[in-house]
């Protein structure tokens, strides 16, 4: 098939190969746009122009399912950070997934480990039977989201939404370490919890809440397209909930970004926290589908093995 290399024909009407030529770019567009659970492959993409893995930030490996037709039926990424991102059609068999998968991480390179598994929900778990799954942290969450028109404000004259700046780095690496564990069960060093909130900071997607100079929450803008943006990273520290400020860094940050983006008209969000989907029904969200996410304990250096037909 044009633009694949190493396709692997399995025994249905379904190839499966790697994604390599930049001529398929509008091609995967066209098939991810609209999925809300594809947001973060379709920004990634967007963020670098390109489908060369050197291993810089938002950096992947490809590969997809297509039918009989060549029409793309899912896509699946391993990111420089490990994770394997995974959006599909419904139809496709289970083991077609775990196929394609298995290629994505073989030809991804080889010094690369699987840190976890995010997407389509069924698409997530048909990989599971891949990896030891007993030591990681599964989410089965569901989608919501947000435009100007349902978007509710909470603002206050002394309370401000802002994007953070280097001054702030003190405070939300310490806040980024507690909201993993707190929120994913995972342990973060310091030293990576402060450069995970340098990058957000350089990129300008880092959001606080802001009383005179104390910090009172954050959220981030953890992908964005060219008419959707994903939120997540959002975290009041104990000493400061329930007192709204939830609703109001999620508010001001959804108004700031489209005020700066006129081109964002719509905001999403995942959770599993019922705590959480107060919050954001209140400022204005509403279910929209379902993302799972199983983040390894222990990066997996390998999957398990079957029996395919390579055809190169």
């Amino acid at each position: 098939m044009e633009g694949l290399n190493s396709t692997i024909v399995p025994l249905n009407d379904f190839q499966i190969g790697l994604i390599s030529d930049e001529n398929l770019i509008p091609q995967m567009f066209k098939f991810l746009s609209g999925r809300n659970d594809a947001v973060f492959l379709e920004s990634n993409i967007m963020a670098v122009g390109t489908l060369r893995d050197d291993g810089s930030h938002f950096s992947a490996t490809y590969a997809g399912i297509f039918d009989s037709s060549r029409n793309l039926k899912a896509i699946a990424a391993h990111c420089w950070n490990g994770n394997i991102l995974i959006s599909a059609d419904t139809g496709v068999p289970p083991n077609e997934i775990s196929s394609l998968v298995r290629v994505v991480f073989e030809n991804s390179p080889s010094d690369r480990s699987i840190s976890g598994f995010l997407g389509t929900p069924w698409a997530v778990e048909a990989c599971l039977n891949l990896v030891d799954k007993q030591h990681s942290s599964i989410s089965d969450c569901k989608m919501y989201n947000c435009n100007s028109a349902s978007l509710v404000s909470f603002s206050n004259v002394d309370i401000t939404a802002r994007i953070a700046s280097v001054k702030d780095i003190d405070i939300v690496s310490i806040w980024r370490r507690d909201f993993m564990k707190e929120c994913l069960d995972i342990s973060v060093e310091n030293t990576e919890a402060r450069k995970q909130m340098l990058n957000q900071i350089e990129g300008s997607h880092l959001w606080v809440l802001e009383n005179e100079d104390t910090l009172l929450a954050m959220a981030s803008v953890i992908a964005e397209t060219e008419d959707r943006f994903m939120i997540g990273n959002v975290f009041t520290p104990p000493e400061y909930r329930s007192r709204g400020y939830g609703k109001q860094i999620i508010s001001g940050l959804v108004s700031g970004a489209m005020q700066n983006n006129p081109s964002f008209s719509t905001a999403l969000l995942f959770t599993d926290r019922p705590a959480g989907v107060k919050v954001y029904n209140a400022v204005g969200f509403r279910e929209c589908g379902f993302y799972k996410m199983v983040l390894l304990h222990e990066p997996a250096t390998s999957v398990a093995k079957k029996s395919m037909i390579f055809v190169l």
